[in-house]
């Protein structure tokens, strides 16, 4: 099974509409699914496309769990905020990166409420439409060669300075986030919500160890 489907309790969702803001998306692949034990929330990312025109869009769900499902069930109010937080964090990165091409573009979003369908019925699902990038994640490739390593690199890392002149600066991150098109060699990133509106003043260098986390097994094992 592929990593990054923990779990296929979602999968039942596959060709369902859901209503984020003002539009209506259909939900088509599940990429991923896992469950955050600290957090207290399931995670989700389908591939989707927009009704009304079909427009190509990932949609990112994050469904609010019971507090049995913690590690530590008497944080658990402190842990929902906390939640709620990366989830504004997000929706601002995504405006702020607006500008750039590498990154998502924001579509909708909003907060809608789970029903008997879901884990936790009555329960807040924070849901994400934005722009599906071109490519597959660059972990999906396994004969990237060492000059396409190399490209990754030089390319992810004119990323991140370009993100943190716009004001934004990344901490948190793995590397199948960096989302590659071998065809047009078109690179982007996906893991902007962990980051802070302060960045640092010094340039990113390729000793920054947040691109290092990012490269493992891409362009250094």
């Amino acid at each position: 099974m592929n990593e990054r489907l923990e779990q296929c309790s979602l999968i039942k969702f596959e060709g369902s509409e859901i209503t984020i803001g003002n539009h209506v998306y259909i939900l088509g692949q599940l990429f991923s699914e896992k469950v955050n034990r600290d957090l207290g929330e399931r995670r989700a990312v389908f591939y989707a496309n927009r009704a009304k025109d079909g427009m190509e869009a990932v949609v990112k769900l994050r469904f609010q769990l019971h507090s049995m499902w913690l590690y530590e069930p008497e944080e658990y109010a402190h842990r929902i905020e906390w939640s709620k937080r990366i989830f504004r964090d997000e929706i601002r990165a995504l405006r702020l990166l607006e500008p750039l091409r590498e990154t998502p573009t924001l579509y909708d979003y909003g907060v809608l409420e789970q029903d008997d369908r879901h884990d936790y019925p009555g329960g807040f699902i924070n849901a994400i439409a934005m722009s599906r990038m071109p490519g597959k994640p660059a972990t999906d490739y396994p004969d990237l060669s060492d000059v396409e390593g190399e490209g990754l690199k030089r390319k992810v890392l004119q990323i991140l300075q370009d993100i943190r002149l716009l004001g934004w600066e990344l901490y948190d991150g793995e590397p199948d986030n960096i989302v590659y098109d071998r065809l047009t060699g078109t690179v982007s990133i996906t893991c902007i919500a962990y980051g802070a509106d302060k960045p640092t003043d010094r340039p990113i260098t390729e000793r920054d160890g947040f691109l290092r986390i990012l490269g493992q097994n891409l362009w250094w094992t």
